[in-house]
């Protein structure tokens, strides 16, 4: 996995760089900008296009003087507009500087607002200000940006666009709109959240030289999930293997009118490799389920008068605590008080790992002490507002910082903690968080949580710990709904759809090529 960095975590790296390493600051600057000038040309034509950067006076300022010149080389024109004066630059910047003038590229100092209009631009770079923006921005700033912003042509911004917070992707005020963001040595937290997420466009990550040792992820508390990770965990069959031997998933879920919460849970789950599963639903509802479902089984559970399931002394639940390899509880469910005393009296007597989801989670609203003391591991997969309502927070400030959030409450619960967003987080009782980049708007859809916690359940039937099974699930789950946009579009696509292409995204992965009985 690689690092997610905060701005100070990078300039420490930069420093230990030069120091501990003698790689000088112009040595990175100067790959840093031929590594943007490579990103740029993979999305634009470059020759003969007339070119406006951007240029503030620090480091970042000083890649785009750099990238100005590589860019004249390669056949652009380019012009660069210097948010201040010379004479206001020192150190790598003024360097970078000086060689643009040697090169004969036109810099306007002071540049404003008119040299924007006044333009006849192909590209706009921005490398005013990048993870060094002290925010909000002051008024000759944000006056470029606007300008840039309203001039129809691509934007490019180097490290991260300015004006976004490089921590948690804030925009306090005006901000860069960038098409494509090229950032140095590592991600930043920033680029994946909040407005910085907009903003940012599509964000290619740059290996400038930083010495590897220094982005060792282990380092770091926050690590981006990549495909490379997952396929490491993914649970691999055997020549031998059994419907019992790759998992067995106990569901209870389900409640009138909310019967499609459990099918799709179930389903998800069986896409998802478990080789048997078993749905527990209200009495008066085993038919609806039975119809809808063909490989789940299903057993009945006494219910309240709402339909909801009403067993707190596990008359009917007690004889499936020991049943499943991993069990999924939630989906579905309601929030009556006797079905929320069955969930919590379940979760106790059950010998296995377990996914809570939505009301499943609910029931733990005042019983927080009791997920922390939980007999087995839990995963909860909330989204903002279901984790507001849990742990008493403001849902406000969850969005501010769902990656804080996220490692706060799984080390206070003792979980692996799923938030459910853009991106999804994941918590682990250690304090490191994941951070998962796949998936789409169109995920934004009822049921799409559902089919997460199933195929989450599967993962951990098959063999999977539970934050292995956390990792994989929302990639996986996310790769499901990429390929669901392009089959339906983001606008058409529905939760059953990203369960239809669990088989494509396992395709991907080409799990099973060293035991279908080919020679060897």
């Amino acid at each position: 996995m690689k690092p997610v960095l905060t701005a100070s975590e990078m300039r420490l790296c930069d420093e230990r760089t030069i120091k501990e390493f003698g790689i000088t600051g112009h040595a990175l600057m100067e790959t840093a900008a031929r590594g943007a000038e490579k990103i740029l040309a993979l999305n634009a034509k470059i020759k003969k296009k007339h070119i406006l950067i951007l240029c503030g006076k620090g480091n970042n300022g000083g890649d785009g003087f750099a990238m100005g010149r590589i860019l004249k080389k390669d056949g652009a024109r380019v012009t660069i507009g210097l948010a201040g004066k010379a004479s206001d630059l020192h150190g790598d910047a003024l360097a970078n500087h000086n060689r643009a003038v040697e090169n004969k590229i036109t810099i306007v100092e002071d540049a404003s607002k008119d040299l924007i209009d006044a333009g006849e631009w192909d590209i706009i770079i921005d490398a005013l200000l990048g993870t060094g923006s002290k925010l909000p921005l002051h008024k000759k700033y944000t006056e470029l940006i606007e300008a840039a912003n309203n001039y129809n042509c691509l934007k490019f911004s180097i490290d991260i666009p300015t004006g976004i917070d490089a921590d948690t992707g804030a925009k306090p005020g005006m901000a860069f709109r960038a098409d494509v963001t090229a950032t140095m040595a590592a991600m930043k937290r920033g680029l994946l959240f909040r407005d910085g997420r907009k903003y940012a466009g599509i964000v290619s990550v740059i290996d400038i030289g930083t010495p590897p040792e220094l982005l060792n992820s282990k380092k770091y508390d926050v690590r981006l999930i990549e495909e490379g990770d997952v396929a490491a965990r993914l649970p691999k069959r055997e020549l031998d293997a059994n419907k019992y031997s790759v998992g067995k998933v106990f569901l209870l879920c389900g409640s009138r009118g909310m019967t499609g919460a459990a099918e799709m849970s179930s389903r998800a789950a069986m896409r998802a490799g478990a080789g048997i599963s078993i749905l527990a639903v209200p009495r008066n509802l085993q038919n609806v389920l039975a119809a809808k479902l063909t490989e789940t089984m299903t057993v009945p559970v006494t219910g309240t008068k709402e339909w909801s399931i009403n067993d707190p002394d596990l008359d009917d639940l007690g004889k499936y605590t020991e049943w499943g390899n991993a069990y999924v509880v939630g989906p579905g469910l309601s929030k009556h008080e006797a079905t929320s005393n069955t969930v919590r009296n379940f979760i106790q007597a059950i010998k296995a790992p377990c996914v809570l989801d939505a009301d499943g989670i609910g029931a733990y609203t005042e019983h927080l002490d009791e997920i922390i003391k939980a007999p087995h591991p839990l995963i909860l997969t909330p989204h903002y507002g279901e984790l507001a309502r849990l742990v008493g927070m403001d849902r406000i400030e969850i969005e501010k910082n769902p990656i804080e959030t996220a490692k706060n409450v799984a080390r206070r619960l003792k979980c692996v903690l799923v938030l459910k967003g853009a991106p999804t987080v994941i918590g682990s009782p250690d304090g490191v968080v994941f951070v998962n980049t796949t998936g789409n708007p169109g995920m934004a859809t009822a049921g799409s949580g559902d089919v997460l916690s199933g195929i989450i359940g599967a993962l951990l039937a098959q063999g999977c710990a539970p934050l292995d099974a956390a990792i994989c699930g929302v990639y996986l789950h996310g790769i499901a709904g990429d390929l669901a946009a392009l089959a339906f579009t983001q606008h058409a696509m529905i939760a059953t759809d990203i369960i239809n292409f669990i088989p494509d995204v396992f395709k991907q992965f080409d799990l099973n090529t060293h035991n279908i009985g080919h020679e060897r």
